[in-house]
């Protein structure tokens, strides 16, 4: 029966590659219209495309398909969607809300829950497959800034890349976390929150955590925009520790974003560092459609001074597939490890269908 469910989860995820590269209405490139010469990272990307005046333009992939099995698929998933989460137009908050990061995850008020079903293919013929979920439910009785989580893989103590790569999308994927969050403070520059629960295996095996964080933004001089956040957590088994992340967006055009970012993570009991640069360049192709070009190498320090354990390059088709809630997302990479002393590059191909039910209180 598992074997069974997911050759139809990849059954899937190919339609939507073969949907992505076949469709002839994907070779249109258009411009972003009502958007202005310079983006920075906090305005929307999903602005309509500029077209002749009689005709409307696409919001998203799927909009032009025909009545059929898959369209009547799509509207009763709509309907769910409206149920469980509410329904909201034109969401996107920039090229972090666009790509579902943990910052915008963080920032959406209300009820949220995103399922994420990604698939690897690595050319050692290994397929890597998985439900991951991540929820929060409104506590507006407790407290009006309080949210109940769920996590199916802990990905909140560190500070998530924009484009997660095919290495990190498994990782530590035994283990859920569930607690409260609070907003301590906000301002129009930064944003405080408290996170207290524990992650666990199974319900006898519990790793109680803490975790404070506050996040910084701020424009630099010439067109330059800056975030950084500071993470410092407590847990029963890892102990504590801080994680920080810094990120330079800089607009080069109103189709063009070049990103630096800086992701380091201390540990106190084990006395190491990791850090890991990237650099990235988005392509806006149109409101429903990001292309990404990223490279990264990444260090540590358990064996005494910054040595590398990985480097590579990835390449990131992401597309808005229906309304504002399902994207689908397909991303060739290749890694080198210190694993096989990076001898032997690993090359992946990651599908990824990814769903958001929210509700704006």
């Amino acid at each position: 029966m598992l074997n069974k469910i997911k050759r139809n989860i990849i059954a899937i995820l190919t339609a939507f590659s073969w949907a992505i590269f076949t469709c002839p209405a994907l070779a249109i490139e258009a411009p972003l219209a009502n958007q202005p010469t310079t983006m920075t990272a906090s305005q929307p990307i999903a602005n309509p495309i500029p077209k002749p005046p009689e005709k409307d333009p696409k919001q998203y992939l799927l909009e032009d398909i025909p009545p059929s099995w898959f369209k009547d698929s799509l509207d009763s998933l709509q309907a769910f969607q409206v149920w469980l989460g509410g329904y909201v137009q034109n969401t996107g908050d920039g090229i972090d809300n666009y790509f579902g990061t943990a910052e915008s995850f963080e920032e959406t008020k209300g009820n949220r829950l995103d399922i994420m079903l990604p698939v690897i293919f690595h050319n050692s013929g290994e397929v890597e497959m998985q439900v991951r979920l991540r929820a929060k439910l409104a506590l507006p009785k407790l407290r009006k800034n309080w949210h109940l989580l769920f996590t199916s893989q802990d990905s909140s103590q560190k500070n998530s890349s924009t484009n997660e790569l095919a290495n990190e999308m498994f990782q530590e994927q035994d283990e859920a976390t569930l607690g409260l969050q609070a907003l301590l403070d906000a301002t129009k520059e930064s944003e405080v929150y408290l996170d207290v629960g524990a992650k666990f295996t199974n319900v006898t095996n519990l790793d109680p955590y803490i975790r404070i964080k506050k996040r910084f933004n701020w424009d630099l001089s010439h067109g330059w925009n800056t975030r950084m956040s500071q993470s410092l957590f407590w847990e029963r088994v890892a102990g504590p520790g801080i994680d920080s992340k810094l990120v330079f967006d800089k607009p080069i055009d109103k189709h063009h974003l070049f990103r630096a970012q800086t992701d380091g993570t201390w540990w106190h009991d084990e006395a190491y560092y990791e850090l890991k640069q990237r650099l990235l360049l988005y392509k806006i192709i149109n409101s429903y459609r990001v292309f990404t070009y990223q490279t990264w190498i990444a260090f540590d320090t358990q064996n005494q001074g910054f040595e590398e354990t990985d480097y590579g390059l990835a390449f990131n088709w992401r597309e808005r597939a229906y309304k504002n809630w399902l994207y689908f997302e397909v991303q060739p990479g290749i890694l080198w490890s210190d694993d096989n002393d990076f001898s032997t590059p690993d090359v992946t191909l990651m599908l990824m269908l990814e769903m958001r039910f929210f509700k704006h209180l």
